[in-house]
């Protein structure tokens, strides 16, 4: 087979065309990885089509470039969806990761991969997940506040927290002048 000449590539995703590199799409996703392999890639190639959404590949496209994931609300689940087809297991880890932190402080210390294997566990994967609305919801809530079991005697001057027992709902209180 032979290899290809040319670094640039167009993808033609459901009429919308992106330009970019071979090497941007295969250091990231396995299907582009086995797209543009030896076995199944030419020199003559410079271009492949997609039969999906753009807007979604274009969110991917730019994790690919940068590593930054910009991920807004109302695409969350295509974009996830879209990642799970193309193999960005990246970007899917970090979503997992993100969400488990956020529905356990405990796993703010353990790594990405730690904390998406446990969101799996839980979980039961990407499309259980969406399916239960834990993704993407979970991904954007902030982490629980944690909760205070006990107080002690604040300084003086200083600004107290006060919680009640069973009470999800904290207060802070500052004391008289």
């Amino acid at each position: 087979p032979m290899r290809r000449l040319v670094d640039r590539v167009v993808v033609d995703v459901g009429g919308t065309r992106f330009c970019t590199s071979t090497s941007t799409l295969t250091a990231s996703s396995s299907y582009f990885q086995r797209l543009f392999s030896d076995r199944w890639a030419s020199s003559s190639e410079d271009e492949c089509f997609l039969d999906g959404d753009p807007e979604p590949f274009a969110i991917l496209l730019s994790y690919m470039r940068r590593g930054h994931l910009d991920l807004p609300e109302s695409l969350a689940q295509r974009v996830l969806l879209e990642a799970e087809f193309l193999g960005v297991d990246s970007l899917l880890v970090e979503v997992k990761a993100r969400a488990h932190r956020n529905l356990h402080p405990e796993f703010q210390d353990s790594s990405d991969a730690n904390a998406a294997a446990s969101f799996d566990a839980e979980h039961g994967g990407l499309r259980d997940a969406l399916r239960s609305g834990v993704l993407p919801a979970r991904y954007y809530a902030p982490p629980p506040e944690p909760k205070v079991v006990q107080l002690f005697p604040a300084p003086e001057g200083q600004r107290v927290r006060v919680w009640e027992k069973d009470d999800d709902v904290g207060t802070t209180a500052a004391p008289a002048a």
